[in-house]
């Protein structure tokens, strides 16, 4: 029992260090996660709303692991976050950056993909996603929220309401063409 409770205080006393010294769960390699190869690049993304992302999220390409977070920064009222990613993915210079999430619970992960309307150079080693082409998913408490103002008669009545009026409009209308 006393051998129990030595270790359990070495423990404490071990992580009460590491944790005096500055050091952070983030900075620590875990396992698991994209390969990064021997030489990954750096990319930095503008979002206005990082949601709970947090360094060591997923980087993926067509929902495939390529890389992690590695920082998160605020810069005025926009978030930074900082990417590295497998040397072999090749992303055209105009790529685009969403916050998404594995399932609807599930953990937030950073999806990188070409633009809809072609593709421009290559991606490289310090270049910038800006904000114009960086967004996120809805949460689902933001579409649960609209929801339910619409089914507690916050929207419903009143969308009656409009059609109606649109429908006499038109009725008054075709009468005085006619």
């Amino acid at each position: 029992m006393r051998i129990k409770n030595v270790k359990w205080a070495a423990g404490v006393a071990g992580l009460a260090l590491v944790g005096g010294c500055g050091f952070s769960p983030y900075d620590l390699p875990l396992p698991g996660g994209a390969d990064l190869g021997a030489e990954p690049y750096a990319v930095k993304i503008q979002f206005r709303d990082v949601l709970d992302l947090v360094p060591q999220s997923a980087v993926r390409v067509n929902d495939i692991a390529v890389g992690k977070v590695t920082d998160i920064e605020l810069q005025g009222w926009t978030a930074l976050v900082t990417v590295k990613v497998n040397k072999d993915v090749k992303l055209p210079d105009n790529a685009v950056a969403t916050i998404r999430q594995t399932s609807l619970l599930g953990e937030k992960f950073v999806s990188l993909a070409p633009p809809e309307n072609g593709s421009l150079g290559t991606l490289g080693d310090g270049d910038t996603i800006p904000i114009s082409r960086a967004g996120r998913n809805p949460e689902i408490e933001e579409v649960l929220g609209a929801a339910s103002l619409l089914f507690n008669g916050g929207g419903l009545e009143k969308t009656n309401t409009i059609v109606k009026e649109l429908e006499q409009r038109a009725g008054r209308q075709r009468a005085r063409g006619a």
